[in-house]
């Protein structure tokens, strides 16, 4: 008998068990809508997009809660941090490849296009090499927190991350501002830098309350934490009406409104209780303080007092500087006067009329925008905040409903909120090259990415 033959006859081997195939780390295919993709930095495969949302973050962080300026203030050191945390995000940005996020929406269009803008104004500013320091200090950077939050940022919870950073580095500036504010006329500002001006340390605080109140909503949030908040979300409002700014009033008026507009009732009762509390510690204002935010009285000594008439000249001020930067867009529609250069296109202006010239910014970052590059680029600019208030709104719709999407509703309220403060508050503010709008415009883009798979799965 052959080998072969022996070999058949033998009984055939058990059966070997094979362990259940691990399913993939990441989708590969179409597998329907409810098999969610994993993103790739919660399994850290993909260390580029790992080191570029830390430095992200850090970047968020010390941009948002003037950080840099505060070591120069305090510590008499100064440190370009903007630069340190940026030019790496934006290096493992490249090398990574993570720009797909920045188009994914409207929105990142829109921005491209105002940058590009930016540009295209360049060459018809009134002074063009001061057009080109103001150029290279947004688009170098400030603006690229849009571009790095839209792609880099990725996952729900990296969004929660910045938001909380971000609120962590408001409380920061508030307890300074407590420790080590100044008082002018009854007015409440900070010692120094950005902040010194008492108009925008109340839009810095009250843009950071709608991000308070989200911590003090979660309920997975720890108990000592939401006590924090809560205690900051009563401390930034007051601190605002403190400083005399008739903006943050109306500010703080949009916020309450908007907020119990959009809120759930739970989240309504929190936030009415905020509210009355701040209402109850008006009476500790200083008189100077409520003169301004009256403005005109009845009273003829109020009227007559310092502090009545120097909110009269400012507002009647403001009134012409606006109505200068109207003439002006009116005069260069589309490539505006240049970056920066309001101030000296007005001064031009009044000398061929005869009158004294105010040598002041637009106090509107509306018309700034379109007075300094033109009608195109305001367009663009209220493309970007709109379409990103477009974005957090159809989004928390979504998730309202839904138990499963309750944090990401939650988000996209707190930033809602904060987009409609900046809405509201830029007639007031030249704003319009700060931070606020390109960070706000990055988490509304990032959350709406990030929370696509999360809306598939629930069935949207």
């Amino acid at each position: 008998m052959s080998r072969f033959k022996a070999s058949a006859s033998a009984p055939p081997p058990p059966p070997v068990r094979l362990a259940p195939a691990a399913p993939p780390r990441f989708t590969t295919g179409a597998q329907g809508p409810a098999a969610p993709r994993v993103p790739r930095l919660a399994t850290g495969s993909n260390p580029f997009q790992s080191l570029g949302f830390f430095f992200t973050a850090a970047y968020v962080t010390v941009q948002f809660g003037y950080i840099g300026e505060l070591l120069a203030i305090f510590g008499h050191v100064y440190v370009p941090l903007v630069y340190v945390f940026g030019a790496p995000a934006v290096f493992f940005a490249i090398v990574g490849n993570r720009w797909r996020g920045v188009f994914r929406t409207r929105v990142g269009y829109y921005f491209v296009a105002l940058n590009v803008l930016f540009l295209a104004s360049l060459p018809f500013s009134v002074y063009r090499s001061a057009s080109l320091s103001t150029f290279k200090i947004v688009v170098l950077a400030v603006y690229p927190v849009f571009l790095l939050i839209a792609g880099l940022v990725t996952t729900v919870a990296q969004v929660r991350v910045l938001m909380y950073l971000m609120v962590l580095a408001s409380i920061l500036d508030a307890l300074l501002t407590l420790k080590f504010g100044v008082e002018n006329s009854g007015r409440l500002s900070f010692v120094a830098g950005s902040l010194g001006n008492s108009n925008d340390l109340a839009l810095h605080l009250l843009i950071s309350l709608p991000l308070c109140l989200l911590f003090v909503f979660d309920p997975a949030r720890h108990a000592a934490t939401r006590l924090l908040m809560a205690i900051a979300a009563l401390v930034m409002p007051y601190l605002a009406l403190q400083s005399g700014s008739r903006a943050g009033v109306v500010c703080l008026i949009v916020i309450g409104l908007f907020g119990l507009w959009k809120a759930s009732a739970a989240q309504r009762i929190i936030l009415a209780i905020v509210l009355l509390a701040v209402i109850a510690a008006l009476p500790t204002l200083a008189p100077e303080t409520w003169t301004r935010l009256a403005g005109k009285t009845s009273s003829s000594s109020l009227r007559e007092s310092r502090e009545a008439l120097s909110a009269d000249d400012s507002a009647r001020a403001r009134m012409e500087v606006l109505r200068r930067s109207i003439q002006l867009t009116v005069m260069h529609p589309l490539f505006g006067v240049g970056m920066g250069e309001f101030a000296d296109a007005e001064s031009g202006l009044a000398a061929s009329e005869n009158v004294s010239a105010h040598w002041q910014v637009t106090h509107n970052a509306y018309t700034q925008i379109s007075s300094e590059c033109g009608i195109p680029a305001l367009i663009c600019f209220c493309g970007v905040v709109f379409g990103s208030l477009r974005l957090c709104l159809r989004l928390h719709g979504l998730s309202r409903p839904r138990a499963k999407l309750g944090e990401v509703g939650r988000m996209a309220l707190a930033i809602s909120v904060s987009i409609v403060c900046l809405i509201f508050a830029m007639p007031f503010d030249a704003i319009a090259y700060l931070n606020y709008v390109p960070t706000f415009a990055g988490l509304s883009v990032a959350l709406w990415n990030a929370s696509q798979d999360d809306l598939r799965a629930a069935g949207v």
